[in-house]
């Protein structure tokens, strides 16, 4: 059966055979947030869906409608219910593909064929009553209507319900005599239950609910070689209904139709980044759905670096959102202000909220209008190796080169403290150099840098710094502000490169 896609109809085909993370994701925490986002799916394989931004607007506001419907509670609410089904199914079929004993294998996929059949009748009955509104969603649930009035599933579901009736109606007796057992049909034989009840009543404590084993929940999935060859004897005694689960296992190729299959896995990615989304929501952070166009008029407010947010709410610590803009000519960022103030975190979240953006999923950010780029591409600093013979400013130079080779006029271009082990004329001169040929090619830039000079180097730059307390300049506020450079920035640099912060000095007086 060939399965087609209904969530992401876009990318249908585009994916390789071993999806490779985007070379930026390190430098800006994608790699890291992706992580989480899988941490509890790695058995649907979806880094390919994150791995692959989309290139039309379109297609992005393909994927926000279906993010539009699952915040509905009880759209969310149902497919997560079918998502959990379909999970024992694929679980059942693990352990077919692993149990050794015929009838408890034929029994298992009986099971998976049971729950998949639960699963995909329920969930189109509530779909039915769903005011759904995304295309992919409604579609799907056309498909899955058809689907469940077709003959296939009709003969699936007939023969599954059968061969269940009739396994349920069987009854037999055990009889144990030493180290043998007789299996037996039942004929009337009296039953135990009552007797033993009646036996153990006067341990029972007043009000003390009653709760009885059962060994199907306690035991499923597992039968040792005693069960094995009891459940033999009764497909001896009953060869009817054991030979119907015989057929109906050899006759069933593939039990889950390719397109719900497919569903299902597509679905993942979006119920793992609502999940995400939901418990930064319960600790006051804000996502909204990006406006995307190919025009560059940027404007976030209230951005921020998601990943750092997740990871410093298990400290109890809150993240600085700030907010930035580009209009007409404008297309360069210019960050300066002193280390440590929050300026490569504020480039990061530019990364993120324009990648995930072209995800078509919610950026952390309270408004946001981005740019439909075509690639990201970062410079960030590098540790030194000793398997890289190259020095540090001959390696800086080779990275930026293959940048503004593969830059296009639509690309995201981060770089971060371009040339800082160079003199400050050096720095100066290559980072002019760099950042005009980008204004040339007319691609959106953020630069973060402690050489002011460039923040006025042509009418496309826009100037940022990083803010400090008035009353205390060593105390950072994270806030980062369109104004012009105020000249601390490289003074500070230049006092840490040296030892002479406060803090520095402080540090070698008290020892």
């Amino acid at each position: 059966m060939q399965s087609y896609s209904i969530l992401f109809p876009k990318l249908e085909g585009a994916f390789s055979e071993q999806p490779q993370q985007p070379a930026f994701f390190p430098d800006v925490g994608l790699d890291q947030l992706i992580e989480v986002l899988l941490k509890e799916r790695g058995q649907y394989d979806l880094r390919e869906y994150f791995y692959h931004p989309l290139g039309e607007v379109e297609s992005i506001t393909y994927r926000q409608e279906v993010m539009r419907d699952l915040e509905d509670r009880e759209v969310l609410d149902a497919l997560r219910r079918f998502s959990s089904t379909i999970s024992r199914v694929r679980q059942y079929l693990e352990g077919v593909e692993t149990i050794g004993f015929k009838y408890h294998q034929q029994g298992c996929f009986l099971e998976a064929s049971l729950e998949y059949i639960k699963a995909c009748i329920c969930l189109e009955r509530e779909l039915a009553t769903l005011p759904l509104a995304s295309r992919g969603l409604v579609l799907f649930r056309e498909y899955l209507q058809r689907y469940i009035h077709s003959s296939h599933f009709s003969s699936l579901k007939d023969r599954a319900l059968q061969i269940q009736e009739m396994l349920r109606r069987l009854r037999y007796c055990i009889k144990i005599a030493g180290n043998g057992f007789q299996v037996f049909p039942y004929e009337g034989q009296e039953e135990y239950t009552p007797y033993i009840e009646a036996l153990f009543e006067k341990f029972w404590e007043e009000g003390e609910e009653r709760e009885f084993f059962k060994l199907e929940e306690t035991q499923r999935g597992y039968m040792n070689h005693i069960e094995e060859k009891i459940l033999e004897f009764v497909a001896r005694l009953f060869p009817r209904p054991f030979a119907l689960l015989e057929d109906f296992f050899e006759e069933i190729d593939c039990l889950m139709d390719k397109t719900i299959e497919r569903f299902d896995r597509e679905l993942q990615f979006y119920l793992a980044y609502l999940e995400f989304m939901e418990s930064l929501r319960k600790e006051g952070y804000s996502f909204c759905y990006p406006v995307v166009t190919s025009s560059k008029e940027v404007c976030v407010t209230g951005g921020y670096d998601v990943f750092l947010a997740h990871s410093l709410r298990e400290k109890g610590e809150n993240v600085v959102s700030n907010d930035f803009s580009l209009s007409g000519e404008e297309r360069i960022l210019v960050i300066t202000g002193p280390n440590q103030g929050g300026k490569t975190t504020f480039a990061r979240m530019v990364a993120q909220v324009h990648y995930l953006a072209l995800l078509g999923l919610q950026v952390p950010a309270t408004y946001a209008r981005v740019f439909l780029c075509d690639k990201i591409l970062t410079h960030f600093e590098r540790r030194e190796s000793l398997t890289n013979f190259q020095g540090k400013l001959e390696e800086e130079l080779f990275r930026i080169y293959e940048i503004l080779s593969t830059s296009t006029s639509r690309s995201l271009i981060i770089l971060n403290e371009l040339f800082s082990s160079t003199t400050l004329q050096d720095a100066l001169f290559l980072n002019k150099e760099i950042l005009t040929l980008i204004s040339n090619q007319d691609a959106i830039c953020v630069c973060v840098t402690f050489i002011e000079e460039l923040s006025f180097l042509n009418k496309k730059t826009v100037s940022m710094v990083a803010q400090v307390e008035e009353h205390d300049p060593t105390i950072r506020t994270f806030k980062i502000i369109r104004q012009q450079a105020n000249g601390m920035a490289y003074a500070f640099s230049l006092a840490h490169r040296h030892g002479l912060t406060y803090g520095q000095i402080k540090e070698r007086i008290v020892r």
